[in-house]
Formats: structure tokens, C-alpha cells, sequence
């Protein structure tokens, strides 16, 4: 089936360039013409369920990647900050701008659904998991695979896992840092407060301090994320295994 849909594809693109019927003769000649194997032969061997889930991985993996470059500070928070959209609401939007806002839900639906099947040895899905916990919890795991050791979006978090982002390495710089730190950092304390006040029905923001489980008490917002990011590097060097729970704060 996947043959005819092949030809059908290279149709449209002949039509869509306008490519007179000489030239296709000749591009036919000189383009790869063996269509007897799988369109991805280096996964031939891959169960099909396990094939679906790395394309699953793969289509959330690039739009993080265009999330990430739309952003013009290159932070994207994966709670909620402010007025900050999160990396799960900027993901639907880009689903929704692909397949249409009325097919959004039903990507997402299956998206999850296959997240949910269980694979042998593989950390990336189970009964448990779904988007909003694999951008979160697995992402950055895939990213720094895929990228071969050498991640371009670093997934920033507190020890504790309660404030984290997604940042843009090669849009990283002195002020941005400082941005993280007042703005996003500052903006998810001071819902942290909000909140709990509401809980215990004190509108006033100083009703809850954070606890030291969190690691975000106010008189430590420029300790947590120096820490966390250490000297700046002049550009991406391959992270082991102890680097990349230093960035993830331990996961």
C-alpha cells in the first residue's frame, strides 16, 4: 500500500514544480527507484508497535524543536508562568496549525494512545503515560540520544522537579539566564503563593512560603539555576550520563 501512496506523492510534487514529462523520465532515472524494501529499512527489523512509537517520539521531538525556535527568548516553560504558555499548550497549537483546530484532540487522543502501549525495555511509554508527561519526564532523555550526546535544548529544572523549562542552548545568554531567574522562576513562585493562599482562604500571597522540598524559596532564586547550569560553554559538549541528571535535577 505504501508503494502506491509513494507514487501517488511523487505525482503531486511533479504537478505542484510543474515538471514537464521529459524531466520526470530523467529525474526517475537518477533518483533511488528500489521501492521493494521498507520506507525505513534501518528499523526493518522493529516490531510494528515499536516502529509507531519512534515515529510518535520523532513528531514530538520536532515540535519542540519548532516551539523552541518560534520562542524569542528561547525559554519554554513546562509549567505554567504568568502569562507563559507552556510547552504542552504551544505543542497543541502546533497541531492544531498542521492538521486543522478541529483535528487537534484526535492527534493528541492517538498520540496518547500509543504512549500507552506497553514495549519492553522502554522507558518512553506504559499505562502512565501520555504527552503532558512525556515532554516533561522523557523528552530530554530522547533529545540527547537523537542528538547523539550533544542536546541543543536543555530541559532546566529544580531538584525537586516542581519548576522546569526547555531552553534553546544557542539562545542562552547572560540576560536570558537573568530572565529565567526573575521572570519565569519568580512568576511560578508567585502562583505557588496564590494558590496556596486560596487552599487556605488568605488572599494575601504571603499566607504559604515555599518549603525547602521545593527548593524555590524566593532568597534562592539566584543559587537554583546558577547551579543547575554551571559556566557557560562556548557550545554544546557531549553530555554523559551524570550531566544529564545534573540539568534534569535527578530523573
Amino acid at each position: 500500500m505504501w508503494r502506491s501512496t509513494y507514487a501517488g506523492l511523487q505525482d503531486v510534487a511533479y504537478k505542484l514544480y510543474s515538471v514537464p514529462a521529459g524531466e520526470r523520465e530523467f529525474m526517475a532515472g537518477v533518483l533511488p527507484s528500489d521501492q521493494s524494501g521498507e520506507p525505513w529499512p534501518e528499523r526493518s527489523e522493529l516490531a510494528p508497535t515499536t516502529k509507531r512509537l519512534e515515529h510518535v517520539l520523532r513528531l514530538l521531538s520536532y515540535i519542540v524543536k519548532l516551539v523552541c525556535e518560534d520562542d524569542e527568548d528561547g525559554v519554554v516553560p513546562l509549567v505554567s508562568c504568568g502569562d507563559e504558555a507552556t510547552l504542552l499548550d504551544r505543542a497543541r497549537r502546533k497541531f492544531d496549525e498542521f492538521f486543522g483546530e478541529d483535528q487537534g484532540d484526535a492527534i493528541e487522543a492517538e498520540i496518547n494512545a500509543e504512549l500507552k502501549v506497553r514495549i519492553k525495555g522502554s522507558k518512553h511509554c506504559g499505562p502512565k503515560m501520555d504527552m503532558e508527561t512525556w515532554l516533561a519526564a522523557r523528552y530530554f532523555e530522547f533529545h540527547v540520544k537523537l542528538y547523539k550526546s550533544r542536546p541543543i535544548y536543555w530541559h532546566i529544572t529544580s531538584e525537586a522537579g516542581s519548576f522546569g523549562a526547555i531552553c534553546h542552548y544557542h539562545k542562552l545568554n547572560r540576560n536570558r539566564l537573568q530572565k529565567l531567574r526573575a521572570h519565569y522562576l519568580a512568576s511560578f513562585i508567585d502562583r505557588l503563593r496564590r494558590d496556596a493562599g486560596d487552599l487556605r482562604g488568605n488572599d494575601s500571597r504571603e499566607a504559604w512560603n515555599p518549603g525547602p522540598e521545593l527548593l524555590l524559596g524566593e532568597q534562592r532564586r539566584g543559587g537554583l539555576l546558577g547551579g543547575l547550569l554551571g559556566p557557560q560553554q562556548p557550545g554544546p559538549a557531549p553530555v554523559g550520563r551524570d550531566q544529564t541528571r545534573a540539568v534534569r535535577g535527578g530523573a
